[in-house]
Formats: C-alpha cells, structure tokens, sequence
C-alpha cells in the first residue's frame, strides 16, 4: 500500500507538471507586445546600447544653469552626456516635514521627461501616496559648492552631484 501510495503521488505530480506545461504553450502570444513594439523598450535598448559600447563615461549630468528652486521645489535639467541631440529629462525634489513630529526629511523625488509624446503615467494623488496639500512644507535653501548643489531643509542635506548625476 505505501508503494502504491508513492507511486500515485508521483503520477500526480507528473500529471499536474504536464497540464501546466500544455498551459503554457496554449497562451496566444499574438496579443502581447514584443519588445520592438514598444516605444520606451525600443529607447531604453538604444540608451543601454550607447552606455554599454563606452564603459566608464559619465552617462548623465546635471545642468548647472538650469537648476530653480521655487518654494520646497527645486528643478533642475539631466542631460545625457554622451549625446547632446537626447532631449532632456526634468529632475524634481519636493521637501515636506513630517505630520507626527514636524520634522524635515521627506523627499519626493520625480524624474521625467521634459517634453513628453504624451502624458506620462504619475501616481494618484491620495491613492498611494499623500497629496501634497496635506502634506506640510518645507523651507529649503541651496548652496553651489564647485561641481554640486547642496539643498538644506531643516537638518537634511541634499547633495546634487552634477557630473557623473
């Protein structure tokens, strides 16, 4: 009885393992994109491509003149370095203090691009994250230091690195 017992289990397991596998191959991948018919996949292949074929290059840097700060937000431009013809990205920190103690360190960051095809997808505002009105801002400074930007709000430090980003 215990062999039979083995051996029905083994046949189950062997039985199970072919049904998923018969799954698999059912699955009509006509309905999927591939890779190459995706836009972002097409240029991120490209990007990898350029970084890739010359290790140890800086890749991104900061725009030095580009950098704003209007309130608790600072703007800044990332350019990739190895060609000037990519079109920008648009980096954005956002400080807030903390709701339970009031103090500094939160940081949301957003990296985008600067003139999208189209809108890009953003988290809902209250869905996963708090919306920004009920969050408490922060003061924020900056201070150019030679080839970075520091950010203070409170007793935090930002350290921008412009080149390598």
């Amino acid at each position: 009885p215990f062999q039979f017992c083995c051996i029905m289990g083994r046949l189950a397991q062997i039985l199970l393992l072919a049904g998923l596998v018969c799954l698999a191959i059912a699955v009509d991948k006509s309905k999927f994109r591939t890779c190459e018919q995706g836009s972002f996949c097409r240029r991120y292949r490209k990007y990898i491509g350029k970084v890739q074929s010359e290790p140890g290059t800086v890749v991104h840097s900061v725009e030095a003149s580009s950098i704003k700060l209007e309130g608790n937000k600072l703007q800044a431009k990332l350019r990739f370095a190895n060609d000037k013809t990519v079109k920008p990205l648009l980096l954005e920190l956002s400080f807030f203090r903390n709701d339970v103690d009031g103090k500094p360190g939160i940081i949301r960051t957003f990296i985008t691009e600067e003139e999208p095809l189209h809108p890009r997808f953003r988290l809902t505002a209250g869905d996963v994250v708090r919306k920004e009105e009920e969050l408490q801002k922060d003061t924020v400074s900056v201070k150019d230091v030679g080839g970075a930007t520091e950010v203070y709000a409170g007793d935090c430090k930002v350290r921008l690195r412009h080149s390598p980003f």
